[in-house]
């Protein structure tokens, strides 16, 4: 399993940070009589975080888009990180619509992006 470049910050910057609880993690079924019964959907429970890396540089920014693009096929494959938050190693994908987003900052960057991880 790939993991996250070295030399680009894993979106260290508490700007921007968030981080949610568990989603999508049962199924709810309404019945004619009682109260809705629910049941898992998986074992596992993504989470949803998004993150930002302030500051970067035009080379640190070429180097996660290749990647992005080469190493998780444009992010269909998941990668291993540091958590930001309490450095745990963690496995992380991105999601499927907008995974990221560039804004400049004179000759820097920034990057946002969301992300989903696994507990």
């Amino acid at each position: 399993m790939p993991s996250w470049p070295a030399g680009i910050p894993f979106f260290a910057s508490r700007e921007g940070y968030r981080r949610s609880g568990p989603s999508g993690t049962f199924l709810e079924s309404q019945f004619s009589i009682g109260p809705p019964k629910r049941r898992p959907l998986s074992s596992i429970a993504p989470r949803i975080f998004q993150g930002r890396i302030n500051n970067i540089s035009l080379a640190q920014l070429a180097t996660f888009e290749q990647f992005f693009e080469v190493d998780l096929a444009n992010g269909l494959h998941p990668f291993e990180a540091s958590d930001p938050l309490n450095g745990v190693i963690r496995t992380y994908r991105f999601q499927v619509e907008t995974p990221y987003r560039v804004a400049p900052q004179g000759l820097r960057v920034s990057v946002e992006a969301d992300l989903v991880f696994y507990v």
